[in-house]
């Protein structure tokens, strides 16, 4: 799903190629999106009264438009792959031994941020919920937020940089890149007395500001099923700690 994802010199059968399919994308992702609503409608809201915020920036953005309905932003997602595929012209072609490569890879790309999360801010601590709401939290992070810092904000920011203001197309993504780190990190802004520029100072902007731009190049590369996928896990193994969850 990136931009860049047809200009990779590499045949259309390899794992590279196909792991950005959009029909495959869907298929990899569809469970995630259904484990959110369900889990949101029967866990989440009932105990916090929440959602993702980019969820439902998503269904702000999309009532503006005329366009309202509590399950829109999950048939967004499943819409947006769906005409992509389209547009495309793939085969309608599911492939199962692919899903389980693409969780295995999206595994492995969430570590670094794990990792780094324990090195920089310690112990996470949990967010005042339970470990089933925050569980389904985080799969929703994992879609919503790509979806926006991603898939819409770094294809706004390439057109602005490279189809309007005729920036070179290696600047263009890099300047994309660092609009969508920048946009994440404030995003997570936890409000109350703190100003902008204040939270700008923390570590937590930062680290927020770092993994947004680890995943935006994830999604250059890799595109929306391994970013999002990876998010997922990554907000998933900080419940487990935040939780004690380990059986070990």
């Amino acid at each position: 799903m990136s931009r860049h994802a047809d200009t990779i010199p590499l045949p259309p059968d390899h794992y590279m190629q196909r792991s950005q399919q959009p029909l495959q994308v869907l298929v990899f992702l569809l469970p995630l999106v259904i484990a959110y609503e369900i889990g949101a409608l029967m866990v989440a809201v009932p105990e916090t009264g929440l959602q993702v915020s980019a969820r439902s920036f998503l269904r702000d953005f999309l009532e503006w438009f005329g366009a309202a309905g509590y399950y829109l932003p999950g048939l967004a997602v499943i819409a947006v792959l769906v005409v992509w595929h389209a547009v495309r012209g793939d085969r309608w072609r599911f492939q199962p031994a692919l899903y389980g490569v693409m969780a295995m890879e999206s595994a492995v790309m969430a570590m670094p941020m794990f990792v780094l999360v324990l090195m920089a801010m310690g112990q996470p601590r949990a967010m005042g919920y339970s470990w089933q709401s925050e569980m389904v939290f985080s799969v929703g992070a994992g879609v919503y937020e790509e979806m926006v810092f991603r898939l819409i904000t770094i294809a706004v920011a390439h057109f602005v940089f490279v189809d309007l203001m005729k920036v070179n197309e290696r600047r263009g993504a890099f300047a994309a890149i660092f609009v969508s780190a920048l946009l994440f990190g404030l995003y997570h802004h936890p409000g109350g007395d703190y100003s902008i520029i204040q939270f700008m100072l923390t570590k937590r902007f930062w680290f927020c500001f770092i993994a947004g731009g680890y995943l935006a190049v994830i999604y250059v590369l890799r595109g929306f099923g391994i970013v999002a996928a990876s998010h997922a896990i990554y907000d998933i193994l900080i419940v487990l700690t935040a939780h004690q969850l380990w059986p070990w």
